[in-house]
């Protein structure tokens, strides 16, 4: 009666966009030193998304990019990847990944 209604969609929290905006800029600039010590060790990168029900819809992208850059997931690169239940959990793995000493 009110006029169309609008599809319920997934609303990311504004300081979420912020944080992934944050990782890929760091992402885009620490991989390439990364990639300068491929023969070396294996560049650690930590990744978290809010949320059970589902992988982030830019997981698939990244990993595809990652591979037309020349990385190799298990040999030139690793991705710690965790879905957490919430914000607190998503701190809690973030001091992890910092306490772990990822690249980025």
């Amino acid at each position: 009666m009110g006029g169309p209604t609008r599809p319920r969609g997934h609303v990311v929290p504004t300081p979420l966009v912020g944080l992934a905006v944050l990782f890929v800029a760091c992402l885009s600039t620490a991989l390439p030193y990364a990639a300068a010590r491929r023969s070396g060790p294996v560049a650690r990168v930590g990744l978290f998304h809010v949320g059970l029900d589902h992988d982030p819809p830019g997981l698939g992208p990244l990993r595809e990019s990652l591979k037309r850059l020349g990385y190799e997931e298990g040999s030139t690169i690793q991705l710690d990847y965790r879905n957490q239940a919430d914000e607190s959990a998503a701190r809690k793995t973030a001091r992890a990944f910092v306490e772990g000493r990822v690249d980025v």
